[in-house]
């Protein structure tokens, strides 16, 4: 008679462990024992398992580590090259086991500060610009891993459009210090923010517009570093104002055209700037509006502003070689500071504007409590060339000017003679040429000179 399968119920419920550090036991079936060789290999499975099973490294149920929805996060996305980035994660274990972290730059270059072994770590990107992919492994004790990768950017220039920066904004919000963000011509609908020392390039202002929303600044620098933003070769227009730049340190503006906003085309207000090259015309405020800011403007033509052409007031601003015509107001207006006008032209600034008392006419240059120093100038057509208030002594300083035409006119009542094209150059016969004290001439741009960025 066959005996009955017996196993030992206080053995399969709770088998022997080994001692901890200690292999597990060896269990030998001998023929002449009293239960079955199948129960005693159950027996000696189940006891086997038991050992493998213990501690939580070698749980067969042990779980990886989990990276969380946010992924692998960088401080920056792109980078000038040899620069930093802080990459970061956040990962758990299921088992609530601890993790360690192991961080490598899979596709060669650039180096992870020296062991680091923690959620975050710096990378220090290398000298060649490339895509760069960094990665984290994270490790549990039972040496269960999990992995996650991203891509880091080295380059200096960001180019809009692009799959990464469909817009001008997205590669100013993505841009280091020192990067370029070169625009392709073409038209883009939006108002632009600059809170980093960059060098935003337009393709060329004639093909390159840039068209506000109407309610803010085209383009409005918020920056107050050392370093400079310098923006050029864009049109700007459709705004509120053209160009608001207020507390930014070191900004440029070259061969730019700002047209057709609401208010003032530039507005600088306690901001060392330099306004190069650029046409500011049609606006419905002021042309530019210099406050408390050391400016200095150049080589610009400003012209069919409803306001003053340049207002300036409490500034040491200076002004060259710059054409100011046909504005509504004043050509130029000074108040309270000490400009200094050389090698300009201020001409046909000339509607006339009521008040309760007298009728007065736009005067080229306004003067009012202020030093100016008016040098190498012509003056001429507007209304009132000159017009100077609350002025002592020998404040203001006109030297070797050409002034002339109805009305408070300081000297000379004859033609300058411009080219007939109405660039406001001077003609081959301009009695300008030479009237310069020491020599030289006149005006903005001399015999046969073209202004900047012809319309």
């Amino acid at each position: 008679m066959a005996q009955p399968l017996l196993c030992l119920p206080h053995l399969s419920s709770h088998p022997p462990r080994p001692a901890p550090g200690r292999p597990p036991r060896i269990v030998a079936v001998r023929p002449a024992s009293p239960y079955p060789r199948t129960c005693l290999l159950a027996l000696a499975v189940a006891v086997a398992a038991a050992c493998v099973g213990s501690g939580s490294g070698s749980n067969p149920n042990n779980q990886p580590p989990e990276f969380s929805a946010t992924g692998l996060t960088l401080s920056a996305s792109v980078l000038m090259p040899e620069g930093s980035v802080t990459v970061s994660s956040q990962a758990t274990d299921p088992d609530g086991d601890p993790l360690t972290y192991t961080w490598a730059e899979a596709t060669g270059g650039g180096t992870f500060e020296a062991a680091a072994t923690g959620d975050a770590c710096t990378w220090h990107a290398p000298s060649a610009e490339g895509v760069y992919e960094v990665r984290v492994t994270a490790r549990d004790p039972a040496g269960h891993t999990a992995v996650l990768a991203s891509t880091v950017e080295v380059t200096t220039t960001l180019h809009v459009p692009s799959e990464s920066y469909p817009t001008i904004q997205s590669a100013l919000d993505a841009a280091q210090t020192g990067m370029t963000v070169a625009v392709a011509a073409g038209i883009y609908t939006e108002d632009l923010t600059v809170k980093e020392a960059v060098h935003l390039q337009g393709a060329g202002a004639a093909t390159t517009v840039v068209h506000g929303t109407g309610t803010d600044a085209v383009l409005a620098p918020e920056f107050s570093s050392a370093a400079g933003i310098i923006v050029e070769g864009l049109t700007l227009e459709g705004g509120s104002t053209g160009v608001d730049v207020s507390a930014a340190a070191d900004f440029t503006l070259r061969d730019c055209v700002v047209r057709d906003n609401s208010t003032s085309g530039i507005a600088l207000f306690s901001a060392p700037a330099r306004i190069e090259n650029c046409r500011i015309t049609g606006n419905s405020g002021n042309g530019i509006e210099i406050r408390s800011s050391a400016a200095t403007v150049q080589g610009c033509v400003i012209a069919d502003n409803a306001g003053y052409g340049v207002e300036i007031t409490t500034s040491g601003a200076t002004l060259r070689f710059t054409t100011i015509a046909d504005n509504v107001g004043a050509g130029i207006r000074i108040y309270q500071s000490n400009a200094t006008l050389r090698d300009s032209i201020v001409a046909a600034n000339d509607l006339l504007n009521f008040n309760a008392v007298t009728l007065l006419g736009a005067s080229g240059v306004s003067i009012a409590n202020a030093q100016p120093l008016l040098s190498h100038l012509l003056l001429f057509h507007n209304q009132l060339n000159i017009d100077a208030t609350q002025v002592n002594g020998d404040a203001v300083v006109v030297d070797g000017s050409y002034v002339t035409g109805d009305g408070g006119e300081l000297s000379g009542n004859g033609d300058p003679l411009l080219a007939d094209d109405g660039s406001y150059t001077l003609g081959a016969s301009s009695p300008a040429l030479t009237l310069a004290t020491g020599g030289g001439e006149l005006g903005a741009y001399g015999g046969g000179f073209a202004p900047p960025l012809a319309p």
